[in-house]
């Protein structure tokens, strides 16, 4: 599951341009062993950009509920999506937040975010696909 939240922790109503936003990506596993070699792929619609964790200060989350982040092994970072790897436990929820700018007015795809165990192909899954409209915060004339 992606959801798309305000830096205070409340749900995204509007997209407008420069925004900085908080994604999440919820895994749910329902197996009852650990998975291990997680693969979490997230792409972004054009009209966001993921922030680099690594090239700055990110602000701090205080909302997020601590006992359900997971705790990646490695993180692959791109402007246009995020890839996230790591082990599952059994039987649980676990959520990763990343941050992404709004770069880009207009209407959007936003494709979906997969989730896979790699060399178990057959445990995947994935979110909904669907459209992304971001305002633009130009109001003046020509």
């Amino acid at each position: 599951e992606r959801r798309y939240w305000t830096l205070e922790g409340r749900p995204v109503q509007n997209f407008r341009l420069k925004d900085l936003v908080v994604v999440e990506l919820t895994v749910t596993s329902a197996r009852r062993v650990v998975l291990d070699n997680v693969a979490v792929e997230d792409r972004l619609p054009a009209g966001l950009e993921v922030q680099n964790p690594r090239l700055g200060e990110s602000p701090l989350l205080t909302w997020v509920d601590r006992g359900r982040l997971w705790a990646p092994e490695y993180v692959d970072v791109w402007d246009d999506r995020i890839v996230v790897f790591g082990r599952l436990p059994g039987a649980t929820t676990r959520s990763y937040y990343y941050l992404a700018r709004v770069v880009t007015p207009g209407e959007f795809f936003q494709p979906a975010a997969s989730a896979q165990v790699m060399y178990r192909p057959e445990i995947r899954g994935q979110t909904d696909v669907g459209r992304l409209s971001i305002e633009s915060d130009f109001t003046g004339t020509e």
